[in-house]
């Protein structure tokens, strides 16, 4: 239940009349109360008998649901038009968006982010308001400050998202947060990425702090797995007979594990050095079996990310290279994959929604048949102008 609302008194009740007048068929009615405020909500027609119910009917479990969810799905509208503070209306936006969780359409690791920026900004300022009391100018004044913090425009209009849903959800006849403009953001970027070649990758591998760092280095630079991919990948998802390492689930501390970050599981291709080096790994004394992880930490769990990475760093420095991201793997192997293979290949390998996402490494795949027809046009516009001159100088 829904922090704004008073859950010990939700409930649901059968009712056969209405203002006095027997109703022609019982309907189930969903009270529940709200900043001190009891509301009621008519949820069906009720069947109470023991057969299976026909469409549009509904029996009291599935009159419960409908309330459940009505609550954390509306909650923020209909308890900001009962007058509630600030804070109460973000309460619902959150217990709305953990609804979202659960049926897989939001993913936990932006709930973090959002629940960041209400508790150490919006809540501490207007918390404890009623929401209908906000003004355009604390919105404006509020956006102002954000701005002075220098923060980027892609974090200034994340806070504006979180804002105008909260205001939204608050259904007020006037709605302050139209006053939080939208940042300007660059509509391109300059495309340039890091990554590290092979050699480097190499460097990196031989200065690793042991077998298991070694292979995930490699494995990510060469598969292009991403972080979370990683850390949840099992040995049943190694295909040493097809050459194939399958995306099936990632894993990030906020959500826990779930599907790849695109929701789509997908194969990659496993070259000769991955599968020598995870073939290497998988001779280690435990967690062998299909169901273990590839990567782990000492008792077999998910490995801590702030672990692997400060390894990660300390490798870097062992080896000389450059200190690039560990995301900064994955770009090895889009550089790579597109020298070789079609853009939609490589897109469906690295796991892009968008092809767009995937364009960045067009300016890495090289060109040869180009720079040679462009190398033989020179020397076509050359000949012409050496023999048109000797033929005027032939005149002189």
């Amino acid at each position: 239940m829904l922090a704004t609302l008073e859950s010990d008194s939700a409930s649901i009740r059968l009712s056969t009349e209405h203002k006095g007048r027997k109703r022609r068929e019982p309907v189930w009615i969903g009270r529940y109360r709200v900043a001190g405020k009891d509301s009621a909500k008519v949820l069906g027609k009720a069947w109470t008998k023991r057969s299976r119910p026909p469409a549009g009917y509904l029996t009291r479990s599935a009159a419960e649901d409908a309330l459940k969810h009505f609550l954390e799905t509306e909650g923020a509208s209909v308890a900001a038009g009962r007058g509630v503070t600030f804070g109460q209306a973000a309460d619902a936006y959150l217990a709305s968006l953990e609804a979202k969780i659960t049926s897989g359409s939001f993913r936990a690791s932006t709930l973090r982010t959002y629940r960041n920026i209400i508790e150490a900004d919006l809540r501490p300022r207007w918390g404890d308001r009623p929401a209908g009391t906000i003004t355009q100018g604390e919105i404006d004044a509020y956006r102002g400050s954000v701005v002075d913090r220098g923060l980027a425009a892609t974090t200034i209009n994340q806070t504006r998202a979180v804002v105008r849903a909260i205001f939204a959800g608050a259904d007020l006849k006037d709605d302050p947060s139209i006053a939080f403009e939208r940042a300007k953001t660059r509509r391109t970027t300059s495309g340039a990425i890091t990554f590290y070649r092979p050699d480097e990758v190499g460097q990196l591998v031989e200065h690793a702090g042991d077998e298991q760092d070694a292979a995930l280095y490699l494995t990510a630079a060469f598969t292009g797995l991403r972080a979370s991919e990683l850390r949840a990948l099992r040995w049943r998802s190694v295909d040493f007979g097809d050459s194939l390492v399958h995306v099936e689930r990632g894993f990030t501390d906020e959500g826990g594990e779930d599907l790849p970050k695109s929701y789509r599981v997908r194969s990659v291709p496993m070259m000769p050095q991955v599968a020598r080096a995870l073939a290497d790994l998988r001779k280690r004394e435990f967690f062998t079996s299909d169901d273990d992880l590839v990567f782990t930490n000492v008792v077999g769990d998910v490995l801590d990310y702030d672990a692997m990475y400060r390894r990660y760093k300390r490798a870097q420095e062992r080896a000389g290279v450059r200190p690039l991201r560990f995301h900064d793997l994955r770009h090895s192997f889009g550089t790579m994959a597109v020298r070789a293979f079609p853009i939609t290949d490589v897109q469906t390998w690295m796991g892009h929604a968008d092809i767009a996402t995937t364009r960045k490494y067009i300016h890495y795949a090289p060109q040869p048949e180009a720079a040679a027809r462009l190398g033989a046009l020179v020397g076509e516009q050359i000949a012409d102008v050496t023999e048109l001159r000797q033929a005027v100088q032939a005149t002189v």
